[in-house]
């Protein structure tokens, strides 16, 4: 999972590492790309399971490569960044 949640993010980010995403953006990435693996159970192809995201951010794997600069708000280059997101 830690792979798919790295391409949704390079996804959202567009390939500009400064870009900042939400963690439902993210979501909404990986869910495009599995929607098996990111949606709801019993409803995967309809509608997406936000909890998988928060789990998979939670992981120090995911933390390693990404960071988060505000509540739910992530980009690959910065652990505090409080100057960008106000």
């Amino acid at each position: 999972m830690r792979q798919q949640v790295l391409l949704a993010a390079l996804d959202c980010s567009g390939g500009d590492l400064g870009a900042v995403f939400t963690a439902e953006d993210l979501l909404l990435a990986a869910w495009k790309r599995d929607p098996i693996a990111w949606g709801l159970r019993g409803h995967e192809y309809e509608h997406p399971d936000s909890e998988k995201i928060y789990v998979e951010l939670d992981r120090a794997s995911v933390g390693g490569a990404m960071f988060e600069v505000d509540w739910r708000v992530w980009d690959f280059w910065r652990k505090c960044s409080s100057e960008r997101i106000g």
